[in-house]
């Protein structure tokens, strides 16, 4: 199945619908993949201790049932279960919540290729001279529109 990484949340719950009644490795790697997303996607800019431990058996049920699955796909000589985001982001991101406890999902994105499709049509339209310049006032138009005025740092120049 190929879909965009936006409707990768989804397809996951559909899936994790589909495999309630089995009680499998499937079954774990789609709840750990929803559980945890479902706790990043949440609006808290602050993750408490309850949702931190959520989230660590969350990451555990998504990396081990992941783990085992390609094992059995290995020694059956079948191709691996491909997985995008890779492990290591998932862990990463896990670990930085877990010593901030600030919720990383607050930063994540799937718009990194298309928004190099934007910087690309603008940065045609402006003049050579000045396409760092113009590039420079177009993120900090998006960052205050985006996130508020008072989290937008000024740079001197």
């Amino acid at each position: 199945m190929r879909t965009k990484a936006a409707h990768t949340f989804e397809i996951c719950s559909w899936l994790e619908h589909l495999l309630e009644d089995e009680n499998s490795e499937r079954t774990s790697l789609f709840w750990g993949i929803n559980q945890f997303f479902l706790i990043y996607r949440s609006k808290k800019s602050w993750l408490s201790d309850s949702d931190l431990v959520l989230l660590g058996r969350a990451r555990d049920a998504m990396v081990i049932a992941f783990r085992n699955l390609a094992h059995k796909a290995q020694l059956d000589r079948k191709g691996r279960y491909r997985m995008i985001p890779k492990m290591h982001v998932v862990d990463d991101s896990f670990f930085d919540t877990c010593d901030s406890k600030y919720n990383s999902g607050r930063d994540m994105t799937f718009r990194d290729e298309e928004s190099m499709r934007f910087f690309r049509a603008i940065s045609l339209k402006l003049h050579p001279a000045n396409t760092g310049r113009g590039l420079q006032r177009w993120i900090m138009h998006f960052s205050t529109e985006a996130f508020g005025r008072e989290s937008v740092a000024v740079v001197p120049k």
